[in-house]
């Protein structure tokens, strides 16, 4: 939201972009005016085609990276699988151990 007072402008656009802002905040249940605005506002946000081709780039450099760190890290929790499985059947086997009484006990 701006800071500064506000002046309004007036813009001139064919009918079908007319209809596709109406249509628009008519989805949003919103005011022509505002989605106009909303637009303007989002477009000088995001500069020109180079500023957000970069952007872009950098968003999909950072996607690679999460997807080779999230590869790696399932790579260790498979690594880690069979030892977890083996610590189970091992701590059951002395579970049931520890709650069998011998035969014979008559205590």
């Amino acid at each position: 939201m701006p800071t500064s007072p506000t002046k309004p402008i007036s813009i001139r656009l064919a009918q079908g972009e007319i209809e596709q802002l109406q249509a628009r905040a008519l989805t949003l249940s919103s005011t022509v005016t505002a989605v106009a605005r909303h637009m303007i506002r989002t477009g000088l946000e995001e500069g020109d085609r180079r500023t957000l081709a970069r952007r872009v780039m950098q968003i999909e450099r950072r996607m690679a990276a999460l997807e080779q760190a999230t590869r790696e890290n399932n790579n260790l929790l498979l690594q880690l699988k069979d030892p977890t499985d083996n610590l189970l059947v091992m701590f059951e086997a002395l579970l049931q151990t520890l709650t069998t009484s011998p035969e014979g006990d008559l205590s």
